[in-house]
């Protein structure tokens, strides 16, 4: 997908970043991450790093990394959790929590709460997409 991003050992980029889904799957109470769609997270996150993570994986930045994300994935979670059945389903969830880290990699997510208005609004369009995409 990104040679320089994933064969770098020292990076270990694509533990880190299951890792993070494997650490927000067991923080999340609806169990919205298992099996199948948490491979596909796994999958959809890996190729949204493929395309934005270069400066997320940076030398200096990659041991801040996998907290940060985690923290983008529990955001998406808890809204997914109040979504879930009114703008997505379950195979839609890994398509909308990487359309969300994809919009944190390029700045365009500032606010991390997901009862915000702001953090709904966003959530709820990538949701829409994502399942108009499905």
């Amino acid at each position: 997908m990104h040679q320089e991003l994933f064969a770098n050992a020292t990076k270990g980029l694509a533990g880190v970043i299951t890792d993070a889904v494997i650490q927000a799957s067991k923080g999340n109470q609806a169990g919205l991450i298992a099996g199948t769609t948490l491979v596909a997270l796994v999958q959809e996150l890996f190729a949204v790093f493929a395309r934005r993570g270069l400066d997320a994986a940076a030398d200096n930045a990659i041991d801040q990394l996998k907290a940060r994300l985690v923290e983008v994935l529990n955001a998406g979670l808890a809204r997914a959790e109040k979504e879930l059945g009114r703008r997505l389903d379950l195979p839609t969830i890994p398509r909308t929590l990487g359309a969300l880290v994809g919009g944190w990699l390029r700045g365009e997510v500032s606010v991390l709460d997901p009862e915000n208005p702001i953090f709904k609004e966003l959530f709820a369009q990538l949701a829409e997409r994502a399942s108009a995409a499905a």
